[in-house]
């Protein structure tokens, strides 16, 4: 009856460490898991999205000079006001894309970056709209204030591009971090596998006299 429970020792030990084998294997795929949703789900995204706007806010900005050039050439009304409807509509659809991508954001420096490209924004096309407005009676008034905008567009484009920088660097964070967790687990599970192995030889090398003694007691 004394020899039952030392028997047990050593099965019982490896169970343990196998246990805690599983829970590392799982705590690795949890890890993985958040490191893909972060690199494919939201930085890719974000960085798709910023790059989207940088793009709308360039043709946008074109598309004002080509408003300009067909009003100093006297092109009817029908042909201008569908380019300045589509202008003011691009601006809107810009804001509503900074907007979003506030939303979707999780760190402050993001929420930072996308509140500047905002503001930013927002000036630029108060200023377009005034362009817009001054170009049908003075050319020369229009010119001057498109200075302005030209200004405010330049402010835009590089909060766009430092909002870029950022999901690009936030991007290889992501990935150096999930290769950091891929190298830990790759030494921590042999580690746990040898440790099981160590511990149940030395856990039956340790009782095997005891049992031999009670035996032949």
């Amino acid at each position: 009856l004394k020899v039952g429970p030392k028997l047990l020792l050593a099965p019982g030990a490896v169970l343990i460490l196998l246990l805690m084998l599983s829970w590392v294997a799982y705590y690795a795929m949890v890890r993985q898991n958040d490191s893909l949703e972060s690199i494919v789900g939201q930085r890719a995204a974000s960085m798709r999205a910023a790059s989207g706007l940088a793009a709308q806010t360039q043709k946008a900005h074109a598309d004002i000079y080509r408003l300009l050039s067909w009003m100093g050439g006297s092109f009817p009304l029908a042909r201008t006001e569908p380019l300045r409807q589509d202008i003011l509509a691009q601006h809107q659809g810009i804001a509503s894309g900074l907007e979003s991508l506030g939303k979707a954001t999780l760190t402050e420096a993001e929420d930072r970056h996308v509140e500047q490209a905002a503001v930013a924004q927002r000036r630029y096309a108060g200023a377009v709209r005034g362009v817009v407005e001054l170009a049908p009676l003075d050319a020369s008034i229009s010119a001057n204030a498109m200075q302005k905008a030209e200004g405010a567009f330049a402010l835009v484009a590089q909060r766009l591009a430092d909002l870029g920088a950022l999901e690009e660097a936030l991007a290889r964070e992501a990935s150096a971090s999930a290769k950091a967790d891929f190298r830990m687990i790759s030494v921590l599970m042999p580690a746990v596998v040898l440790l099981a192995i160590g511990l149940s030889l030395a856990i039956t090398f340790a009782v095997r006299p005891i049992l031999l003694d009670e035996i032949r007691g």
